[in-house]
């Protein structure tokens, strides 16, 4: 079940509408539809696994290397919530680092978790927001309002960047870099 709502979320009509420039903070990156149907048959290939269990209710992560109890290439999916767009957004955003490490990209990791918390707002933005959003889910929405009206504001992504930098739970890698190895 979880493997085919993860399959059915990356190629369902919000998702397949992402489509965006980042501006990072060395490089410039893309994100398309394509992306999230290449993470998808990926899946259904079987090169990418999916797991329920391994994340708390309502969360998912993505694993791109074995660690601990960890598998790589696996997406560990909680308890699916309440609010089924805000939680699809939240397999859309780990499917971002699946993507980039299926095509072995080297990025900073900051810009890495801003891309992906931008891809979760487009979808919400696509499919409606039908629950609360934590901080950075909130500002990755805005990031992405102002890119879908032409904004060059980088206010809202500046305060997503500040927000990451500062947040604990990313501390121990968010100024690293981020190896994807295909």
């Amino acid at each position: 079940m979880s493997k085919q709502l993860m399959i059915d979320t990356l190629k369902n009509n919000h998702t397949q509408k992402i489509n965006f420039k980042y501006i990072g903070t060395v490089g410039v990156y893309r994100v398309v539809s394509g992306d999230f149907r290449t993470v998808a048959l990926n899946i259904e290939q079987g090169n990418i696994s999916v797991q329920q269990g391994g994340a708390p209710a309502g969360k998912a992560r993505y694993s791109m290397r074995q660690d601990g109890a960890s598998a790589a290439n696996t997406f560990y999916l909680g308890a699916n919530n309440a609010a089924p767009n805000v939680y699809n957004s939240l397999l859309v955003h780990e499917s971002v680092h699946a993507a980039f490490d299926l095509k072995g990209i080297i990025m900073p990791w900051l810009d890495n978790e801003a891309i992906a918390y931008i891809a979760q707002g487009f979808y919400i933005l696509s499919a409606g927001e039908d629950g609360g959003l934590a901080e950075q889910a909130f500002l990755g929405l805005e990031a992405a309002k102002s890119m879908q009206n032409g904004g060059g504001d980088s206010f809202w992504l500046d305060a997503l960047r500040a927000s990451l930098l500062g947040d604990p739970l990313y501390k121990q890698y968010i100024n690293g870099t981020f190896r994807g190895d295909g």
